[in-house]
């Protein structure tokens, strides 16, 4: 089972850094070692390194003592690898105690540039996640000509030449095979440049206290953790009372399928409020809810309906509306009640004109993808893509009420100022309808915890992992959600 894994941008990481060595009295020569350490065995899980021509180039600092220290630990099985280093007095303080623990070894100093080209493997640490500024010159020239070169490249922390926290290239960036993360993964990784400069990314733990991290990478090990309890000494109302709202006469469907998610994730009860022109079809699909039918104008919600909304624990409101008056005036209520309130799909758009309604007590949990998520901030689409984690934080900020969740092809989940990142980027949920099952697993997930922001980062994962073992073109929605009991009972175990 994998670990727990952890996100931070680059700033943070080097802060976690500091506070290790100076409040914990971690010597950073010792995390130095754990990283060459933990480094090597995860470079033996991916390729084979005896018989190798190796090189390690290693820039002018702690990286590079990095490098040097995954040196000194292959010397110790017999692996004998060459050397790019920086001048003496360019090292960093900890580098220069790397470089004089080689001293005894006879290796091989690399210092035609040339020759990079005639390696098998070339673990690049050059520059770190405290790159700050572009690369030209000399390591411009070595980062070109290891990228030529047909190597197997192994970036120690980032691959050189990417920024930690923006992703964006600094004039030129190291593509590299492998990415093995130091402590944590660093938000450039996933953004910009960094989504292509690794063909694959892991990260491994160097003795950096786990309680200083509270952001986290989404994966099966956390969401054990997160997932809650279903005792079997309970009854349905234990799990809470859901309606939702939405529907109209051209998109019956993104309802059907949002409360059919919603029930098989484990709500208490369920009833749906629907227009009445499309309540024969939605009925006839749902037996196991209830239907609240409303008035409807044109095939859709009348304008000026006030439901009573005090018998319900959790309300969703959005699925398949449309974007129109009516849709607004709902959302309006839900907003203005004391609910905990899931918004998806067209309530989003219905904030659009007013954030304020979000500056609520109760929890608002909002669904947008990134589309929607311009109706929520004041950035385009272009600048959401651009920094995606910057613009969850900012709303976040604004909204502390409020748990968000960044659906693209990465999942960005924020609440306060905590963020989650689910890196498993799934092309068969990249069609309609499937939007509509995260909110029913978002909904259903609810209903059985007070502590939403678990309960959300839980759905998230679940959703993720719901798509059916068929080609990704072919996932029809319904195989989605009869595939859900499947991934709660591999969570379960």
């Amino acid at each position: 089972m994998k670990k727990i894994e952890y996100l931070q941008t680059g700033q943070t990481a080097r802060l976690l850094d500091h506070k290790t060595i100076e409040e914990y009295k971690i010597p950073s020569l010792i995390l130095m070692e754990h990283a060459a350490i933990e480094s090597i065995r995860e470079i033996k899980n991916h390729i084979c390194m005896n018989q190798k021509k190796i090189c390690i180039a290693c820039g002018p600092g702690n990286n590079g003592g990095d490098g040097l220290a995954i040196a000194r630990n292959l010397i110790k099985e017999n692996i004998y690898p060459s050397l790019l280093i920086p001048k003496i007095e360019k090292m960093s303080k900890d580098e220069k105690i790397q470089w004089d623990s080689l001293s005894c070894f006879d290796l091989e100093i690399v210092t035609d540039i040339n020759d990079l080209k005639h390696f098998d493997i070339c673990i690049d640490c050059l520059f770190g996640n405290g790159l700050s500024r572009d690369i030209t010159g000399y390591y411009q020239n070595v980062i070109e000509t290891i990228n030529q070169s047909g190597s197997y490249v192994i970036s120690i922390d980032i691959p050189s030449g990417i920024h930690a926290t923006t992703g964006k290239s600094m004039n030129c960036h190291i593509v590299s095979d492998l990415t093995i993360a130091l402590d944590c993964y660093k938000e450039g990784l996933f953004i910009n440049d960094g989504l292509t400069a690794s063909k694959k990314c892991i990260s491994v733990d160097i003795g950096i206290p786990h309680d200083l991290h509270s952001n986290f990478m989404i994966n099966e090990t956390l969401v054990k953790q997160y997932l809650p309890p279903r005792p079997s000494h309970s009854h349905k109302g234990t799990y809470k009372k859901a309606l939702m709202i939405g529907g109209s006469q051209s998109m019956h469907g993104a309802l059907y399928y949002s409360a059919k998610a919603c029930y098989r994730s484990g709500i208490g009860t369920l009833t749906c409020m629907i227009p009445e022109c499309i309540y024969p079809i939605f009925a006839s699909k749902i037996s196991f809810a209830m239907n609240k039918v409303m008035p409807c104008e044109n095939g859709y919600f009348k304008e000026g309906i006030v439901p009573d909304l005090q018998p319900y624990s959790l309300i969703s409101i959005g699925n398949g509306m449309s974007l129109n008056k009516s849709t607004i005036q709902m959302v309006q209520h839900v907003l203005h009640s004391d609910k905990t309130v899931i918004l998806d799909a067209d309530a989003l758009w219905a904030c659009k004109d007013h954030k304020e309604w979000l500056n609520r007590k109760e929890t608002t949990i909002l669904l947008p993808h990134i589309k929607e998520m311009t109706y929520l901030c004041d950035a385009s689409i272009s600048q959401i893509l651009s920094n995606p984690f910057e613009i969850v934080k900012d709303f976040c900020r604004n909204h502390p009420n409020c748990i968000l969740v960044l659906k693209s092809s990465l999942s960005i989940i924020g609440y306060k100022d905590k963020i989650y990142l689910l890196n498993q980027p799934n092309s068969a949920l990249a069609k309609g309808g499937s939007g509509d099952i995260l909110c029913g697993i978002v909904t259903g997930l609810c209903g059985q915890t007070n502590d939403y922001e678990k309960a959300v980062v839980c759905a998230t994962y679940i959703h993720n992992q719901s798509v059916p073992n068929l080609d990704a073109a072919c996932c029809l929605p319904d195989e989605c959600i009869d595939t859900i009991p499947e991934i709660f009972k591999k969570l379960r175990i």
